[in-house]
């Protein structure tokens, strides 16, 4: 199957498992143990620092898949996929041998897409007891990056870093007022004549060392009051004309974001091509006056 091939989690899942659960059968526990998780953080691995700054560990894991293992059983038993925070019912007791938390996020920031995110590890703990009805607290849990996951291109627009890596329509700000992280934002200025404008990353971005098959995803943190576009231009073009293909749009909103856009698909589409350049073009068809904000950006592959 191909790796860059992701499948929808359904949040319905938890709950039907709890109303089929809750029916009982003969002989089965049918008054459940709790599980409760609050939240899941990305950290530096201390033995495999990635990054100085903070923001290179900002993340939207909105979701978390939970599978149990007790000693005797001769499978997993897969509780759900469960917004956090969540409170999550065990129709069993005593001591887990194990317990694995997936950490999901939401695919190029739709809901309806949640994946398991493939650079973040999954989070095992071990001798997780459970009793009826009690609640066994998990409280936050932190997961770090893949140490096989690379990250081929970034931008953190910290102060003292070298030239941007973008286009010199993006300027670097210093307001701590408005930077989503450590000291340092990138920021669009978009005039009303700007309707439709690109600005791209300075250098492609090589990846001929990568199978065509590989996860290939863009983290950026944003905040905007225009629609812009993500994408490649076609590296395959002749004629000399650029085209643009998008991966996606993201659109106006208030305050930052964080998505993970999937250029996977798009990938796939030039067949794997070794070197690429980011291209993201304003839609600005109304006219609007604004800016767009962006930061920790990182192109991250596996």
């Amino acid at each position: 199957m191909n790796r860059r091939k992701t499948f929808a989690l359904s949040i319905l899942l938890p709950i039907l498992l709890w109303l089929v659960g809750c029916k009982g059968f003969e002989g089965e526990q049918t008054i459940p143990a709790y599980v409760t998780l609050d939240k899941i953080t990305v950290t530096d691995d201390a033995n495999d620092s990635r990054s100085d700054f903070e923001g290179f560990f900002t993340n939207d894991i909105d979701c978390a898949q939970l599978v149990a293992y007790f000693p005797g059983d001769t499978a997993e038993t897969t509780l759900g996929v469960f917004e956090l925070p969540c409170r999550v019912p065990v129709l069993r007791e005593g001591t887990m041998k194990y317990l694995r938390i997936v950490p999901v996020v939401k695919q190029n920031g739709i809901a309806g897409t949640h994946i398991y995110y493939p650079f973040y590890n999954t989070i095992t703990l071990d001798s997780v007891a459970v009793a009826i009805d009690s609640t066994t607290t998990l409280g936050t849990l932190s997961t770090t990056y893949k140490k096989i996951a690379d990250v081929v291109w970034d931008e953190f627009f910290e102060p003292g870093a070298q030239n941007l890596q973008l286009d010199s329509i993006v300027q670097r700000i210093e307001d701590l007022d408005t930077v989503r992280s450590d000291y340092g934002s990138g920021v669009v200025r978009v005039t009303k004549e700007m309707t439709q404008k690109n600005f791209w990353t300075s250098k492609t971005i090589d990846i001929s060392s990568y199978s065509k098959d590989s996860y290939l995803y863009l983290e950026v943190d944003y905040w905007t009051d225009v629609n812009f576009s993500i994408g490649f231009n076609n590296p395959m073009t002749t004629g000399g004309a650029d085209v643009i293909n998008s991966a996606m749009v993201i659109t106006a909103n208030k305050g930052w974001n964080k998505i993970y856009v999937n250029l996977g698909r798009l990938w796939s589409y030039y067949s794997g091509y070794p070197y690429l350049r980011l291209y993201f073009t304003i839609l600005n068809d109304e006219g609007t006056e604004g800016n767009i904000f962006l930061d920790n950006m990182k192109v991250v592959i596996l």
